[in-house]
């Protein structure tokens, strides 16, 4: 089994790929930087090619995206990279035969706390705040359907 990995070098997915490694797994690290086993890169969006990264990969684990909430950074953005990109990878995953798509998404989608310390539920309704977890939860309505 082969495995991908966007977003190789964040928070998640360094911790993914450690993971995979000490399993002796096959995998791909996808970045815009340099590692030891790289696929690089340049930027996602809905315009990104995915082929030649995507050849004989059965699984895609998807971490990449713009995390958190930066004033500076327009929800454009956000649509851009965290929505459309994600979009576009799941559909040329779809279309070279990727088995296997996990997208990660974040808590946030169920907002920022809950009502008297109680545990998020997967019941519990979605109430994203911020550029975000809305870009996160609007992804997640998109794969859904």
């Amino acid at each position: 089994m082969k495995i991908a990995i966007t977003g190789s070098k964040g928070f998640l997915g360094s911790h993914l790929c450690s993971q995979l490694e000490k399993r002796g797994l096959d995998y791909f690290a996808i970045q815009r930087d340099s590692i030891e086993k790289p696929f690089f890169i340049k930027n996602i969006d809905a315009n990104t090619e995915w082929k030649e990264t995507l050849r004989n990969i059965d699984v895609v684990v998807h971490c990449a995206s713009i995390v958190h909430d930066a004033s500076l950074i327009p929800y454009s953005k956000y649509d851009e990279v965290n929505v459309q990109g994600t979009i576009n990878l799941f559909n040329q995953a779809i279309e070279y035969g990727v088995k296997k798509f996990i997208f990660i998404s974040t808590i946030k989608v169920n907002g920022e706390y809950t009502e008297n310390r109680e545990k998020f539920e997967s019941s519990s309704l979605p109430k994203p705040e911020g550029h975000y977890a809305i870009s996160k939860y609007n992804t997640e309505l998109l794969l859904k359907s």
